[in-house]
């Protein structure tokens, strides 16, 4: 029963197979979830566990005393969209690289870490990532059902008037980060050396930038 009990991550990817194993996909929403680091003896019980938290969230009573946040953490859902949506980060509506994580302890599913952000920010010409205004992780699977909780629509609203301020921040000259590219400067200059784009247009970016500053959306 220990290899059952301990932490594990799934892993959410659309446009898979990949080389990995332990491969489920819930019922409800179709979501195909890739069980990172288990043994066989422990597949099925992983399994039981999303689909039973996909069960109750897609439940017609999953608002109740019985509902969803029993089996999904409400704080890490929220914080996870808050961080995703702010950066439009394409690849988060269950596309591909949703990471989460399970604790035996309360028996919750928590989402996160956070990950994937390569065509996010700006960093993209399609989808409408590139615009800074509107939704986009809000009609992700999973999220859309949440939003439809009154009370989980409140708790987002309250925890992004409690930090909103700090995000906005981040963006100001002096803010995080800009600290953070002065940091990582030297690196960033020797990704261009090594990787000659500048200057070029990829597919995915809206860019052609033919400075390490100006490569930055």
């Amino acid at each position: 029963m220990s290899s059952i009990r301990r932490r594990f991550c799934g892993k959410y990817n659309d446009f898979s197979p990949h080389l990995e194993i332990n491969v489920g996909k819930n019922v409800n929403s179709g979501i195909s979830w890739i069980y990172s680091l288990v043994d066989e003896v422990a597949q099925e019980h992983i399994k039981n566990i999303f689909q039973t938290a996909e069960n109750v969230l897609y439940s017609a009573d999953f608002t109740g005393e019985d509902g969803w946040r029993n089996y999904i953490d409400e704080d890490a859902a929220i914080d996870w969209y808050i961080m995703n949506e702010f950066a439009k980060n394409n690849d988060a509506i269950f596309y591909s690289s949703v990471y989460i994580r399970y604790n035996p302890t309360d028996g919750k599913l928590y989402m996160g870490p956070n990950w994937d952000f390569d065509i996010s920010c700006g960093n993209i010409n399609y989808n409408g990532c590139d615009n800074p205004e509107g939704f986009w992780i809000k009609t992700a699977k999973w999220i859309t059902r949440m939003f439809q909780d009154p009370d989980f629509v409140t708790h987002l609203k309250a925890r992004w008037n409690n930090n909103k301020t700090a995000l906005y921040n981040t963006l100001l000259d002096d803010g995080l980060i800009q600290t953070l590219a002065d940091v990582n400067a030297t690196s960033a200059e020797l990704n261009f050396i090594k990787w000659q784009i500048l200057g070029k247009t990829l597919v995915q970016s809206p860019l052609s930038s033919t400075t390490t500053s100006s490569s930055i959306p």
